[in-house]
C-alpha cells in the first residue's frame, strides 16, 4: 500500500514536530544538569551552612519529595528535594549549605542531621 504526497507530507511535518519537542527536552536537561553542576561547585567553594527543617515530605513512585526551610540574617529561605533516603521525617534538622551571596542556591544534607537538644529545641 503506497501513501500519497499529501500523507507523506503530514507524516514529515509530525516527525520534524516530535523530533524538536524531542530535541528541545534533551536541551533542557542538559542545561538543567549543568546549572546543578555548577551550583554544586560554588557551594563547595564559597557556601555557608544553616540548621534547616524539614516542613514537608511526599512519597512518589520516584522516592520522597521533602520540603525544608532555613533562616539566613533573619530572612527565610526554602528548598525542595527529591531523595531515596529513608527515615526522614516533618521537624527533623539538617545541615543546609548554601550561597552566602545567593541563599535560594542550596541543598540539604541528609547525612548531617543534627540533635535538636542540642541546639535547644
Amino acid at each position: 500500500m503506497a501513501i500519497n504526497k499529501d500523507e507523506h507530507k503530514k507524516n514529515t511535518r509530525l516527525f520534524l514536530i516530535y523530533f524538536l519537542i524531542f530535541l528541545c527536552i534533551i536541551v533542557v536537561g542538559i542545561y538543567v544538569s549543568q546549572k546543578r553542576k555548577k551550583e554544586n561547585v560554588q557551594i563547595i567553594q564559597y557556601g555557608s551552612s544553616a540548621i534547616g527543617c524539614v516542613y514537608f515530605t511526599q512519597n512518589s513512585t520516584r522516592g520522597l519529595w521533602v520540603k525544608y526551610s532555613f533562616n539566613v540574617q533573619n530572612q527565610k529561605f526554602k528548598g525542595v528535594l527529591r531523595t531515596y533516603k529513608k527515615g526522614i521525617e516533618i521537624g527533623q534538622q539538617y545541615e543546609v549549605e548554601y550561597l552566602p551571596s545567593n541563599p535560594d542556591v542550596n541543598r540539604i544534607n541528609f547525612e548531617k542531621r543534627l540533635n535538636s537538644k542540642a541546639i535547644g529545641d
